[in-house]
């Protein structure tokens, strides 16, 4: 501390908080906005509501309803109380506060209480001022705020002359003192000097405790083409996909289709985000685990920038553990930024441009395919043992010659197709070799900021962030198995906030945001001549117009004797094409009264979303050498396995997600505070476009289309609304909060909270798949008669022999109300008729405590309740028949004229308990640490509720069977995280200072359970029972599993005892749990070394060298789960991290 006398003129502070003037019976009441400008209005004398207050309160009500709301406050606080050396308390003493980067200046006075508090401040740092008459003036310099921080600085004024000042420079305390919910900042200097794969500052999510990678795990519904290519997903708390709502600048950047967050701006673009982990406040919604709060990097006083460029080579990266193969991928990443002032003190800019460059090699692939002599009809280099099948007897000896075929009987439409493909080269198998093109893609993203300091009281920023991929599509002309799927995506955020203090004790902020995803996919092949190839140019089937693609055309055996499967698969690039918008509005009032801060909002998004979904409109055949034994002679004879073709899933659905709060935070006594607050988000069902929405009503029979089986019902027909999904509103969320500060270097925090999860929107793109609007028609052969390929339809009674389509689907397109339906209809995805969304309670209790200066410690317990969480079930499974000794295939016996009924329940649950425990040293003496550890327990009965077409649960009349650990259980989590600086030897000679000084070290380090995974099954053992696919194994009694015992060579080979499962019996789901093993452990370390130059002061030249996995610990996969494999119980692939990659960088700062 370092005391100085100055000599200050002081002024009395003169304020009009507002003035009244009537006029025939009117009165005018005005208020100041600024020195500079009023907001006025007006009333009539004996009404009762005409208020400063109420006026207000109708203000935000108006823009709460009139426009939608739906964005939280990045801006921190700070706050605390103002004591003499006594201890007395310090009333109406005038404090101001500066940024000290951009000139911003606030000002208050102190309450009775000697209480003070800051709001609405743009993450920095600030320099405090206070005084007070009688006592010496104080100022504290370089107090950082962090994004939504609610900071606490006690201040101590001295008796003594107010010309005196006492200077003081540090920060705020480090442990938080006013809240009781549980997070973690990461501040500029993580995100930009860690090491970081990819430049992506999402990343770092996962270093706050209780937060993996939800990608990870098998409870991912992530839906390739229709999600942004670097999208991410945090699991919080153990909690599914769409646990965690991540904000930008203060709104929402969320994918609702998935509840996966949209892409994060690169490092230079970030300033620092906020991952709040339990308990938030009641202004936070939409997810019951977590908030990441992302604030994008603004302007200041001085000009600063850099350009940079991050380049990796597949020269210097570690070999697969198992294969041996490098990682093919090369990388640029390039670009620059610059801030400045527009104005100074006033108008600020910010702009970020980032670059990235991938390729991947052309890489050999074996496949097998007709050779020449098989075109001629010669079979007879195949081993007789492989055309052993029902029609196996057109194989004839000719001229001596055994195996051969008259090429007479071959099919004219696989002849053609034959010719785009590459010639069998092993004359008994047709083994051949081709290559997939070379790959790129190419990512841009373009971070650009405004902020405005109207005055002292009005702060007004825009930003834009827009972000493009390109992945061009590449094939090889006249082979239809090589392909690379063309992929493109555009994501915009625009937003756009003001805050407004209106008085000392009246705050409002605001922000607008529009946002648009744009995606597409599709690659057609070309035969020789250069035409694109599909199935309708050769065999009689139906394409919509304009589009020709191959679809999906195999002809494999995947129970070869060759191993692997024997024959082809063609290229797919089937095209989609998805789009969403958002308009989403915030608006947030912050009142305090005494020791009450009271906020009231409300949070609403508007959302629209089309998707169409080619890969059901192509048809999907199949040969697979049920006939002649061998998949490539019933492939050129033309005898189909099976056919399945679609209208296509194409609809669009719009509508509100909504969210109202309350909040008093009541400071009980100094250190003693209470959160208590109250949310509303109500559920509006989305619309569905021109009503094509298909529900499942037991006995009901539709109005709007007479003739669809029983049960079959649509959007108008009684009990089913526009958006099919039942809108529901009793969702009423109480939070309450408890701070004690026990000693002013500890707190202890209690908290506990419910939430709700609105639904995944993916799961309406099923709900118009259905007929009459995307009917699906699966055609199969029987055991000996095989479909026509050149006449698929012919033998399909249901239409007549002749291909149903077109019509195709279209958002606008609806059937007439005579439409004809063909039987069984399939209902891939409907909503229970009493849907409610997911509700989490949500509780911790914590002890945090500050050593030092710059360390602190926490520890805490934390819990989770889920229920009424959405899980599909199938309302229509299959009846097991025969005697218990073979697979047969189950009937459909409660609703025969329907196959498939994936109805979407609530009936999935889930807990989780959690002991969280974490040390964090702030930037001192060169160093900056944090270390978290979880330990945790993670239940849930119904599994994820992937909106696929299949079911979620193994035995549909009894979810219960499916109660066991999550997909997400990760018991034991450990995530560390430093930077440290070496010292920078400015005082030394040029050489050692060049030399040896300016070196820096940084890492994260993260040592984690494997992810679960379940024991499989025998394929078909329970499907004749439920035909739902979900086997389990049977646990062998008297056996233990005896996971990873012995050295790494031994359970490799046998990573748990074999003899301990067996396949279940038939008729039967089997009676072991569900995700009761977990993968071999994670443990990776991602090191970088950096070296800084400093030329002029201004000027820094940075090289670093970063390696990830640094270690090169072999991450394993899963080992094979499915008994009566040959390799059952072995691990023969790598897991989730890859080998070590190394890149290097140069960088230039000013």
């Amino acid at each position: 501390m370092t005391k100085t006398i100055t000599k200050t003129l002081q002024g009395r502070r003169i304020r009009r908080l507002s003035m009244t003037a009537q006029t025939q019976g009117w009165f005018f009441r005005c208020i100041a906005t600024d020195r500079t400008s009023r907001f006025c209005f007006r009333g009539q004398r004996g009404d009762k509501y005409i208020s400063l207050r109420s006026a207000l309160v109708v203000l935000a009500l108006f823009f709460g309803f009139s426009f939608g709301l739906h964005a939280q406050n990045t801006a921190a606080q700070l706050g605390g109380t103002i004591t003499d050396t006594s201890g007395a308390v310090v009333a109406n003493a005038h404090l101001s506060i500066k940024n000290e980067g951009t000139g911003l200046v606030r000002e208050a006075d102190s309450d009775a209480s000697g209480t003070y508090v800051f709001r609405a401040l743009p993450p920095g740092v600030y320099t405090l001022t206070v005084g007070a008459p009688g006592f010496e003036s104080f100022v504290q310099k370089g107090i950082q705020l962090t994004v939504a921080q609610n900071a606490t600085l006690a201040v101590g004024l001295k008796i003594g002359s107010t010309s005196d000042t006492v200077t003081v420079t540090g920060g705020a305390e480090l442990i938080n003192t006013t809240s009781a919910e549980l997070g973690q900042v990461i501040g500029q200097n993580q995100v930009t000097e860690l090491p970081l794969n990819g430049r992506d500052p999402s990343n770092l999510v996962f270093v706050a405790a209780g937060v993996s990678n939800e990608l990870f795990s098998q409870a991912s519904t992530l839906t390739g083409s229709n999600s942004f290519a670097t999208e991410s997903g945090a699991s919080a708390g153990g909690q599914r996909q769409g646990s965690a709502w991540y904000l930008l600048d203060g709104v929402a950047n969320m994918d609702t289709f998935d509840l996966l967050a949209s892409p994060f701006p690169d490092s230079d673009a970030t300033q620092e985000f906020r991952v709040v982990t339990n308990n938030f406040d009641a202004q936070y919604g939409f997810a019951p685990m977590a908030i990441v709060s992302i604030q994008t990097r603004s302007g200041t006083n001085e000009f600063h920038g850099g350009l940079f460029e991050f380049v990796r080579n597949n020269d210097l990266n570690a070999k697969n553990y198992f294969t041996g193969a490098v990682d093919l991928l090369k990388q640029n990443q390039f670009g620059g930024y610059i801030g400045g002032p527009v104005l100074r003190n006033k108008l600020f800019f910010f702009t970020n441009y980032q670059g990235t460059r991938r390729s991947y090699n052309s890489s050999s692939n074996v496949t097998y395919t007709p050779t020449q002599a098989m075109l001629d009809g010669d079979f007879s280099s195949v081993p007789a043992s492989n055309l052993t099948g029902p029609l196996a007897g057109v194989f004839q000896t000719v001229d001596g010659k055994a195996q051969q075929v008259s090429t007479s009987l071959f099919s004219p439409g696989a002849l053609a197709i034959a010719k785009s493909l590459p010639l069998g080269s092993n004359a008994a198998t047709g083994e051949t070799n081709y290559a997939t093109p070379a790959e790129t893609q190419t990512y841009n993203q373009l971070t650009s900021r405004l902020d405005y300091n109207l005055s002292q009281k009005q702060q007004i920023f825009a930003r834009s962030f827009l972000y493009t991929f390109n992945q061009p599509g590449r094939t090889t002309v006249g082979d239809i198995l090589s392909g690379v799927n063309a992929n493109t995506g555009v994501y915009l955020n625009l937003a756009a906030g003001h805050t407004w203090t209106i008085s000392p004790t009246l705050l409002n902020s605001a922000i607008l945001s529009w946002q648009q995803y744009d995606f597409s996919t599709g690659t057609k092949e070309y035969n020789a001549s250069g035409q694109p190839v599909c199935l309708s140019e050769y065999i009689a089937v139906s394409d919509p117009t304009g589009e020709c693609y191959i679809g999906g055309l195999e002809a494999f055996d995947g129970n070869s004797l060759y191993g692997g499967g024997l024959g082809f698969s063609a290229f797919t690039g089937d095209p989609n094409d998805t789009h969403r918008r958002y308009w989403i509005f915030t608006d947030t009032l912050t009142k305090t009264l005494g020791k009450h801060t009271l906020l009231a909002g409300a949070n609403l998004m508007h959302r629209y979303g089309y998707e169409y979904y080619g890969g059901e409109v192509n048809a999907q055949v199949d040969f697979t050498g049920q006939y002649t034994g061998f998949p490539l002679a019933d492939f050129l004879l033309g005898y189909l396995y099976s056919m399945s073709q679609g209208a296509g899933e194409s609809g669009s659905e719009q509508g509100w997600l909504m969210g109202y709060f309350v909040q008093d935070q009541y400071k009980l006594r100094p250190n003693l505070t209470v959160t208590a607050g109250l949310r509303w988000d109500p559920n509006f069902a989305l619309t569905i476009a021109h009503g094509r929405g298909a529900a499942f009503i037991p006995g009901q029979q539709s109005t709007r289309y007479p003739n669809a089986p029983l049960g079959l019902v649509f959007v108008g027909d009684k009990g089913v609304g526009p958006g099919v999904m039942p809108s529901t509103y009793g969702y009423f969320e109480p939070r309450l909060g408890i701070a004690w500060q026990a000693r002013s270097n500890t707190v202890v925090r209690a908290a506990f909270g419910m939430f709700t999860t609105p639904m995944e929107d993916a799961f309406y793109n099923h709900v118009w798949d259905a007929a009459p609007f995307a009917p699906d028609y699966s055609l199969n052969g029987g055991s000996t008669t095989p479909l026509d390929f050149d006449k698929p339809w012919s033998s399909f009674t249901a239409t007549g022999g002749v291909s149903p389509f077109p019509p195709f689907a279209s958002p606008s397109q609806v059937p007439s109300s005579n439409v004809t339906f063909t039987t069984p209809v399939a209902l891939p995805a409907v909503f229970s008729t009493n849907l409610k969304l997911g509700i989490t309670q949500t509780w911790n209790l914590s002890l945090e405590q500050q050593f030092a200066k710059n360390w602190a410690l926490h520890i805490a317990y934390v819990g989770a309740e889920s229920f009424h969480q959405a899980t599909t079930v199938d309302q229509n499974p299959g009846h097991y028949f025969g005697t218990p000794t073979n697979a047969n295939n189950g009937s459909r016996t409660t609703y025969p004229n329907f196959s498939a009924i994936i109805q979407v329940q609530d009936g999935a649950t889930s807990h989780y308990s959690a002991l969280q425990a974490g040390i964090q040293k702030h930037l001192s003496w060169g160093l900056q640490f944090q270390s978290n550890f979880t330990w945790s327990r993670d239940t849930d009965v119904g599994g994820s509720g992937d909106p696929s077409f299949e079911s979620s649960v193994s035995d549909p009349y009894s979810i219960r069977h499916d109660y066991g650990l999550s997909s997400l259980n990760y018991p034991i989590m450990w995530v560390s995280d430093f930077v440290y600086e070496f010292p920078k030897l400015e005082h030394s000679g040029l050489l050692m200072k060049n030399v040896l000084g300016g070196w820096e070290f940084s890492g994260l380090y993260t040592a984690m359970s494997g992810p679960p995974f379940t024991m499989n099954g025998g394929e078909g053992n329970n499907n004749s029972f439920f035909n739902e696919n979900q086997d389990r194994a049977d646990v062998v009694p008297g056996q233990h599993a005896n996971v990873r015992q012995g050295g790494k060579s031994h359970w490799l080979n046998s990573y748990f005892n074999t003899a301990a499962f067996t396949n279940n019996a038939y008729g039967t789901p089997g009676n072991s749990q569900k995700f009761s093993i977990q993968e071999a452990p994670i443990e990776t370390a991602d090191l970088a070394v950096l070296k800084n130059w400093t030329i002029r002061q201004q000027y820094k030249l940075q090289f670093r060298w970063e390696a990830f996995n640094a270690l090169n610990h072999p991450s394993f996969g899963q080992p094979d789960s499915n008994p009566g494999d040959s390799n059952f119980g072995q691990i023969t692939s790598i897991g989730n991290v890859a080998p070590r990659v190394m890149q290097g960088a140069l960088k230039f700062t000013f």
